[in-house]
């Protein structure tokens, strides 16, 4: 390199590095990017369905959707397992999803209690697959839901004092 210097001086050696060198960055700059953001493999939904205490569920029914902005695309469903418990996992071919869809999952539990992650993060191209887990509500079916409850509860405490206040009364 001493050589090189000797021969062609200090400043056209620095220049000549220095052209090569950007024509190098600039070369690769422009080259197209080959990675998985292109769309063009399946991505996997996967994730647990969990009561309001952390308990996982086998057995809800599963549907999960890709939507892009407000418009629903392919929907796929999926049975969450018993082993593991609570487990779902659907595929999507390289065509039914894009990168920055959103994925709404909705688990449906013995037909009546349905849960849904409204929150979901776009989705990421780069990724194979996507972790969406779905909490189903509290909610005990014979009552249709917590305002049921709250009802029945109060009629049987409205009922327990009439029936103490008639039993002081006939003493």
């Amino acid at each position: 390199m001493s050589r090189l210097f000797a021969r062609i001086g200090l400043r056209s050696a620095v220049v000549v590095l220095s052209v090569v060198l950007t024509v190098l960055v600039m070369a690769v700059a422009i080259l197209p990017r080959a990675s998985v953001a292109d769309d063009n493999h399946t991505m996997n939904v996967r994730g647990y369905v969990y009561d309001d205490h952390g308990n996982k569920i086998a057995n809800a029914d599963v549907t999960v959707t890709m939507y892009d902005d407000e418009t629903a695309g392919v929907s796929k469903t999926a049975t969450s397992s018993a082993s593991p418990k609570g487990y779902f996992s659907v595929n999507f071919a390289s065509g039914e999803w894009a990168t920055g869809n959103t994925i709404l999952v909705v688990a449906q539990y013995k037909g009546g209690l349905q849960g849904s992650n409204d929150t979901a993060p776009p989705v990421d191209g780069a990724n194979f697959y996507e972790w969406e887990n779905v909490t189903l509500p509290y909610e005990i079916s014979q009552f249709g839901n917590m305002t049921g409850l709250l009802v029945t509860a109060g009629l049987v405490g409205v009922v327990a004092c009439v029936a103490l206040v008639w039993r002081r009364s006939a003493k």
